[in-house]
C-alpha cells in the first residue's frame, strides 16, 4: 500500500468521491444507478483508454479493496451521457457501457435511470470539488507536446503526426503566460514508448501533451491526451473523427480544448488568435506540413525540399503569412550555411519575409526571420528592433530569443547576451543548436572555461554532433591550446563536416603550433576550390602564417563582396593580431560594430585582455 495515499474512509459515499477523483469522471456504486434497460444495448465500452483504467485499478488497491462495482456517467462523441458498468477485481478490471441513457426530455429512460442518476452524480462531484479541489486551481505554467504517432503504418503520413503535434505547439506558444518547449526538442522523445515522467523532467514541463493519427479512407482518427506528468494523473483525452479535408478545423480544436484543459485564463484577443486559421486552404496547410517535415531532417538536401514545398504553399494560397515566414528563415540557414551562395539566399529570403510581416505583422516568427535577416546585412538597430517585436509578440520562440542573444554578444552586451541564450536554452533544452549558441555566447564573452563546459554538456546529448566538436575548436584556439583544437576540428571533419570553414580553422591551428607545411597546404587548396570558400574567413588562416597584409587585403574584399562572416569581427579571436591594425578597425567601423579600445597585443593576448573586460566606442 502507498504510505501517501489517503486511507480508505469509513463513509462509503467520501470512498466515492474519492475514486471519483482519482478516475477523472463521477463514480456511483452498483444499485444507486438502476440496469442497463437492454442487454443487447451493452457493448464494450473503449472511450475511456487503458492508460486510465490502469490508472483507476492502482488507485482502488491503494485502498486495499479487493473487489467493487460502480456506476459512472460519462460523455463521448456518439451519445451523451452513458450509463457505465464498471467491475473491479483485484488483477482484472471490465468496463462495459449502456449507450441507451440519451438526454432526451421525452425519453422515459431518461425518467427512470437518469433523474435518479444525475442527481446522485451531481452531488458526488459538488462534495468532490468541494473537498478536494484547491479554492483556486492554478493553471499549469509549462507543457510540452511530443511528437504524435503515426499510427497507419504508412510512412508516408509521418509528415502529418509531425505536422499536428508541430501545429499545437505553434498555438500554445502565443499564450505568454505558457512556457511552451521547442519542437526540436520535445521530439526528441518519438514513440509509443516514452517516459513521460522522465520526458517532463528533462524537459522542464508539468504538463506532457502526447497524440496518435490514424487514416482509414478519407477520415483521420486523432487521439489526443495530456498528463500531468509529476502527479502521473490525465487531465484531459480527446478523440476526433473528421475528414481529411477538415484537418484544419481539428488543429483549432485541439488547441483551444488543450488551453481549457491547462486552465489558462485567456484574454478575448488570445481566445481569437487561438481559434484563428493560419490558412483556410487545406492544400497550402498540406504543403507547410510536408516542407516542415523536410526542414526539421536537417542537411542541405533536405532544406532544398522543403523549400520547394513552401513555394507550393504560398502558391496555394498568397496570403498564407506563416509559410513565406519559414521559407524565409530556411533561405537564411542555407546562406549562413553557405549552401547556397549568400548573394541568391539572402535576397529571397528577405523578399520573403517581408511578405510575411506585410501579410501579418502580428506574427512572431516573421518579424524573427527578419532579424536574421537585418543582422546579416548588418543592419543593427533594424536587427535588434525586428527582435525585440518578435519577442513582444511571442515569448516562446526559442530561435528570436536565440537570435537576439546573437545580436547583443555581436554589441558587445554580453550579460545580457548570455541571459537570452539562456532563456533559448530553457525554451528547446534538447536542441543541439541552440544549445551550442548558448556555448558560443560564452566563448564571445571570453568565458573559456565555461564555454567548454557548455558545449561538452551538449556532446552528453549527442557525442556525434560536429558543430560541438567545430565550436570546442575555436575555444581551445582562442585559450592557445591548438593541439587540442586540431583534435576538435579533426573530430568534426572525421564526422563528415569536411567544410571549407573547418579546413580553415586546422590549417590556422596547424600553423600556430609549427605545422606549416599543412597550413599552407590547406591554403593552396581552398585557393584553387570551385566552391564557395568565405573570404573573411580565409583572413584568419592567413593571419595564422603571419600574412597581415594578405589577411587585410581579403578582409577588405569580403567587405565588398558582403561576406556574412565579418559580423564576427569583433568576436572572432582569429583576428586579435590585427585589432591594433587602422585598416581592420576601419573595417570594424563600416560594418557598423562597436569599436573597442584595445590593449597591447602580447602572446596571451586573448586571455589578459578578454573583450568582454573592453570598454566600446
Amino acid at each position: 500500500m502507498n504510505p501517501n495515499k489517503p486511507k480508505r474512509p469509513p463513509s462509503v459515499w467520501i470512498a466515492q468521491i474519492l475514486l471519483s477523483h482519482c478516475v477523472g469522471f463521477p463514480v456511483v456504486p452498483v444499485g444507486d444507478g438502476g440496469e442497463c434497460a437492454r442487454k443487447s444495448d451493452i457493448r464494450d465500452f473503449h472511450i475511456v483508454d487503458d492508460v486510465r483504467l490502469r490508472r483507476f485499478a492502482d488507485c482502488i488497491s491503494d485502498w486495499n479493496v479487493e473487489e467493487e462495482e460502480f456506476w459512472s456517467v460519462v460523455s463521448s462523441r456518439d451519445f451523451f451521457p452513458i450509463l457505465a458498468h464498471i467491475h473491479y477485481r483485484r488483477g482484472k478490471s471490465t468496463i462495459r457501457a449502456c449507450p441507451i441513457l440519451r438526454v432526451r426530455e421525452h425519453d422515459p429512460a431518461y425518467f427512470r435511470y437518469g433523474g435518479s442518476l444525475a442527481l446522485v452524480v451531481v452531488l458526488a462531484s459538488v462534495l468532490g470539488y468541494r473537498y478536494f479541489t484547491p479554492a483556486n486551481p492554478k493553471q499549469i505554467e509549462s507543457v510540452a507536446v511530443l511528437p504524435f504517432v503515426n499510427g497507419s503504418g504508412d510512412a508516408s503520413l509521418d509528415y502529418l503526426s509531425d505536422g499536428l503535434s508541430e501545429s499545437l505547439i505553434d498555438r500554445l506558444s502565443q499564450l505568454p503566460q505558457l512556457k511552451v518547449i521547442s519542437r526540436n526538442s520535445s521530439f526528441k522523445y518519438r514513440g509509443a514508448d516514452v517516459d513521460i515522467k522522465d520526458a517532463a523532467a528533462k524537459l522542464g514541463v508539468r504538463a506532457v501533451v502526447t497524440g496518435k493519427v490514424a487514416r482509414v479512407g478519407d477520415d483521420l482518427m486523432v487521439r489526443v491526451e495530456m498528463i500531468d506528468a509529476p502527479m502521473d494523473r490525465q487531465i484531459w483525452s480527446e478523440q476526433y473523427q473528421v475528414k481529411a479535408a477538415d484537418v484544419l478545423k481539428v488543429q483549432r480544436e485541439i488547441a483551444q480544448q488543450a488551453s481549457e484543459n491547462l486552465r489558462l485564463r485567456l484574454t478575448g484577443e488570445q481566445e481569437e488568435r487561438l481559434a484563428r486559421p493560419d490558412t483556410t486552404n487545406p492544400q497550402a496547410n498540406e504543403m507547410l506540413l510536408k516542407a516542415r517535415f523536410f526542414n526539421n531532417k536537417g542537411g542541405g538536401d533536405n532544406r532544398l525540399k522543403a523549400v520547394d514545398f513552401y513555394e507550393q504553399a504560398v502558391a496555394a494560397d498568397p496570403g498564407y503569412a506563416l509559410a513565406y515566414s519559414e521559407l524565409a528563415d530556411t533561405y537564411v540557414i542555407l546562406s549562413q550555411a553557405s549552401l547556397i551562395d549568400p548573394k541568391e539566399g539572402m535576397p529571397k529570403a528577405e523578399a520573403a519575409a517581408q511578405k510575411a510581416v506585410q501579410l501579418n505583422n502580428g506574427l512572431g516568427e516573421g518579424h524573427t526571420a527578419m532579424g536574421f535577416i537585418r543582422l546579416n546585412n548588418w543592419d543593427w538597430g533594424a536587427a535588434e528592433r525586428e527582435f525585440r517585436r518578435a519577442l513582444e509578440l511571442n515569448q516562446n520562440i526559442a530561435r528570436a530569443h536565440d537570435g537576439f542573444s546573437e545580436y547583443l554578444s555581436y554589441m558587445g552586451h554580453h550579460d545580457e547576451s548570455i541571459a537570452e541564450g539562456r532563456r533559448a536554452s530553457e525554451l528547446s533544452p534538447l536542441t543541439l543548436n541552440i544549445q551550442r549558441n548558448y556555448g558560443a555566447r560564452l566563448l564571445n564573452a571570453r568565458r573559456f572555461d565555461e564555454a567548454i563546459e557548455a558545449f561538452r554538456k551538449v556532446l552528453e546529448l549527442d557525442p556525434n554532433y560536429t558543430g560541438a566538436h567545430t565550436y570546442l575548436g575555436y575555444t581551445f584556439a582562442a585559450k592557445n591550446m591548438h593541439k587540442e583544437a586540431i583534435e576538435a576540428y579533426e573530430r568534426a571533419i572525421g564526422l563528415g563536416l569536411n567544410t571549407s570553414s573547418n579546413q580553415i580553422y586546422l590549417g590556422a591551428s596547424a600553423a600556430r603550433v609549427g605545422d606549416r607545411a599543412r597550413a599552407q597546404e590547406i591554403l593552396k587548396r581552398l585557393e584553387t576550390s570551385e566552391e564557395y570558400v568565405s573570404p573573411g574567413e580565409l583572413a584568419i588562416l592567413y593571419t595564422a602564417l603571419g600574412d597581415r597584409e594578405k589577411a587585410l587585403t581579403t578582409l577588405e574584399r569580403a567587405y565588398r563582396e558582403h561576406d556574412l562572416q565579418l559580423k564576427y569581427l569583433t568576436t572572432e579571436a582569429g583576428y586579435d593580431d590585427l585589432r591594433s591594425e587602422p585598416r581592420f578597425q576601419e573595417l570594424v567601423r563600416k560594418v557598423g560594430l562597436p569599436v573597442a579600445r584595445y590593449c597591447p597585443l602580447s602572446v596571451v593576448h586573448f586571455l589578459s585582455c578578454p573583450l568582454s573586460g573592453l570598454a566600446v566606442d
